[in-house]
């Protein structure tokens, strides 16, 4: 359970901030380069966002939890703006609005297995880090 001082209530609110601004450049960025038929870029910032996530919280298996300033900055406020999961869902019901229901199936196969997968690399690299 989160200690709710306002210590991390603060670490929390500077890592949403800054991961909400960032998750928006890439977004926007990937949009103009790759155009926006497909939502790519949410992709992108899942994906990584999982990763990200995997290799922060990788050493709690072996009981060596991150320090609670950590996990409030990076993990809850950080990646929890960063990482688009109610983006995700609008893209993928627009894209079945607009009857494109194999590219909606495909964004949602895309977004699962990627995400698993990059949560499970970050984690990996941060085991292989810590020896």
């Amino acid at each position: 359970m989160a200690d709710l001082t306002l210590q991390n209530v603060s670490l929390v609110a500077a890592g949403g901030a800054l991961g909400a601004v960032t998750r928006f450049g890439i977004v926007s960025v990937l949009g103009k380069a790759l155009g926006t038929g497909f939502p790519l870029g949410t992709l992108f910032v899942n994906v990584a966002g999982c990763a990200v996530a995997g290799l922060v919280l990788s050493g709690e298996q072996e009981g060596r939890p991150v320090p609670e300033s950590t996990r409030s900055f990076i993990v809850v406020g950080f990646l929890g703006a960063f990482t688009t999961f109610s983006a995700f869902s609008a893209e993928t019901m627009a894209l079945h609005r607009k009857g494109e229901s194999v590219a909606a199936a495909g964004n949602v196969a895309l977004n699962v297995a990627l995400c698993l997968a990059g949560f499970a690399s970050g984690w990996a690299v941060g085991r292989w880090l810590r020896g």
